[in-house]
Formats: C-alpha cells, sequence, structure tokens
C-alpha cells in the first residue's frame, strides 16, 4: 500500500511527493550518505529509492516506517519537514517490532480507513 496524503487535486499531491522527495535526499545528504547506502541501511531498491527521491512514486507504509528509522528522524519531520513537539521516534521503533512489514502495512490502512470515517464524521457525511 501506497501512502498518500489527501489533497484536493493531482497537482497538490505531485508536489506533497515532490517535497518528501526532496527530504529523504536532504536529511541523506546531511548524514552523509549516498542513495545506494540509505538503499542499503532499509532493504529498498536503489531503484525503487530513485523513484521516491524524484517523486515518481509514492512510498509504501512499510518503506517510509523504513526511511525513519534509517535516518534516525521521526515520521512528522520525514513527512512535512517539521520535528514534532514530542519525539516519536520511539513509536516508530515499538511499530518496528510489533510485526512484519505487511502486517504494519495493514495497520496504516486500517488507520487511514479511520481517519477518513472521522473526517465523514466531522463533515456530517456518511462514512465511505
Amino acid at each position: 500500500m501506497e501512502i498518500s496524503i489527501a489533497t484536493d487535486s493531482d497537482q497538490q499531491a505531485a508536489e506533497v511527493d515532490l517535497q518528501l522527495g526532496r527530504r529523504i535526499v536532504e536529511i541523506r545528504n546531511r548524514r552523509g550518505w549516498s542513495q545506494r547506502m540509505l538503499a542499503r541501511q532499509t532493504g529498498i531498491l536503489p531503484s525503487r529509492l530513485s523513484k521516491l527521491e524524484r517523486a515518481l512514486k509514492p512510498p509504501k507504509l512499510d518503506e517510509f516506517l523504513r526511511l525513519a528509522l534509517a535516518l534516525e528522524v521521526d515520521l512528522p519531520e520525514l513527512a512535512f519537514g517539521e520535528a514534532p513537539r514530542a519525539p516519536l521516534f520511539p513509536l516508530v521503533r515499538e511499530l518496528q517490532a510489533l510485526g512484519t512489514p505487511e502486517e504494519i502495512a495493514g495497520l496504516g490502512r486500517l488507520l487511514q480507513l479511520l481517519l477518513l470515517g472521522y473526517r465523514a464524521a466531522e463533515a456530517g457525511r456518511p462514512p465511505c
């Protein structure tokens, strides 16, 4: 399952992916790592990592978590470029210990569905 942040248009979604790709490159460069080194640390194929960095594909949930773990950044910093008020990095490590990447991806999908339902309820619409 690929992560996508709900936006009003394809152009906005492409901009979100582009910003995420730039953050991956920026943080990777801060650590002094090549793309190949980050690929090795995350288990993501170098060709796939290249596509993520160039915003040709959005990351899958397990890839997003592996990138955050390898780069040692919290999820909001990786996703939005801002450090969270409370560090979430320990939570990422706990998620990794909970199960397989497939199980974590399933949890991610469940969270997305719950958020969709919550947003629909907030807007007074029936959930999808």
